[in-house]
């Protein structure tokens, strides 16, 4: 298995967020074009993806949703609750092959 980590492009700063949840933090729009140039550079080096998992906070699901647009990932794009703020980062790989079968290329986006 390959295991590929991304961090969640830049957000709004907890400073000048106004929500009061922080899981619903967006990004920013430089971080949303940041991200473009990013996926668009990982494309290029030939990367490819399995299984785009990502926290349902919305800076990662929308970090996560660049890069499937970029890579036309479709429906390769999951959530899970398991790479949350509160989830064990070095517990959750050793879950993926019970909960998601066969991918063997994997990007996980963790908030």
């Amino acid at each position: 298995m390959e295991l590929y980590i991304l961090r969640h492009a830049v957000a709004k700063s907890r400073d000048t967020w106004r929500g009061e949840d922080d899981s619903q933090r967006p990004l920013t729009r430089k971080g949303e074009k940041e991200m473009w140039r990013i996926a668009k550079a990982m494309k290029n080096l030939g990367l490819s993806f399995d299984l785009l998992l990502s926290s349902p906070f919305v800076r990662a699901r929308r970090t996560a949703e660049i890069v499937r647009d970029v890579f036309k990932a479709g429906k390769k794009l999951k959530l899970t609750p398991a790479l949350g703020a509160e989830a064990d980062p070095e517990r959750f790989p050793k879950q993926i092959p019970k909960m998601f079968g066969s991918a063997r290329k994997i990007l996980m986006l963790r908030m």
